[in-house]
């Protein structure tokens, strides 16, 4: 899969999404921030930890969910109950993966204590349990590694003229759309 964010005027951006089976899909940004978009630190975040049940893993598999729109391309026969199925296996971890976004961009852009990680590992990992876990195990040194690839993401963004684009690909290996009943 292969996400776009194009800079606009100010803090605005957009999101064009071109998956594997051809479908172009436009996201509605989340929320504006003069850093970063908060989708790419989603996608930075998500695709390192590699979170098939994230946001962006989610939509990888098929889902479409809201504030997205397919603009191009024929979806498959079932894809309204593919994407269903898809967000109701993930069930909690979109949720998960949101808070694990906000508490890493809290502590990447200085909101959070990084020299500290003990405050910011405790917040992180009471947010995220990883798929067969009780409990999540982020560590200091994959904590400094999430906050070193979202400074770099936002540097490049941050580089970036009005109109210009910043391209990323979804390497995760899709799973399995579960069979929807």
């Amino acid at each position: 899969m292969e996400v776009t964010f194009t800079r606009l005027a100010g803090a605005a951006y957009s999101v064009s999404i071109r998956r594997s089976d051809g479908v172009v899909l436009s996201l509605r940004p989340a929320g504006a921030s003069s850093a970063m978009p908060h989708d790419l630190a989603h996608f930075v975040i998500e695709s390192e930890l590699g979170l098939q049940q994230g946001f962006w893993g989610c939509v990888a598999a098929g889902a479409v969910p809201p504030g997205m729109a397919v603009v191009e391309g024929r979806r498959r026969p079932h894809a309204t109950q593919r994407s269903r199925a898809v967000l109701k296996a993930a069930g909690q971890r979109t949720t998960e993966a949101e808070h694990m976004v906000r508490l890493v961009l809290e502590v990447a852009l200085g909101n959070l204590d990084e020299r500290s990680p003990p405050l910011a590992l405790t917040r992180i990992n009471e947010a995220w349990r990883p798929p067969g876990r009780s409990r999540a195990s982020l560590g200091p040194a994959q904590l400094s590694r999430l906050c070193s690839l979202v400074r770099a993401a936002r540097a490049r963004w941050q580089e970036l003229e009005p109109g210009a684009c910043l391209v990323q690909r979804w390497t995760l290996p899709e799973p399995r759309a579960p069979r929807s009943t």
